[in-house]
């Protein structure tokens, strides 16, 4: 089981050392209408999740600009889990107008 603490808006492990989100993830649409705009520097899983934590979407995305369509989806906040290639996870709260 991973634990998380809240940081702003980001929400992390303390043993994940020195790496960050802002190490593999360069841009992030935040907040967004339906479709979140990822500019990714390398591969990563992308998990979403809304705040009850339910999963809403499961993706591995390539490295470059992506888009996450999430239309049909409920306005709120959800939460963007990504792990990278060394297995290190950070998590963005992202809003949905």
């Amino acid at each position: 089981m991973k634990l998380y603490k809240l940081e702003g808006i980001l929400l992390s492990n303390d043993d994940f050392g020195d790496e960050s989100v802002v190490d593999y993830i360069t841009n992030i649409s935040n907040p967004f209408n339906e479709i979140v705009r990822l500019d990714i520097k390398e591969d990563i899983d992308l998990d979403i999740y809304n705040l009850n934590g339910v999963l809403i979407y499961r993706k591995p995305l390539k490295s470059g600009n992506k888009q996450i369509d999430l239309t049909g989806f409920s306005s709120g906040v959800y939460l963007l889990n990504i792990k990278n290639n060394n297995d290190v996870y950070s998590i963005i709260k992202v809003i949905k107008q």
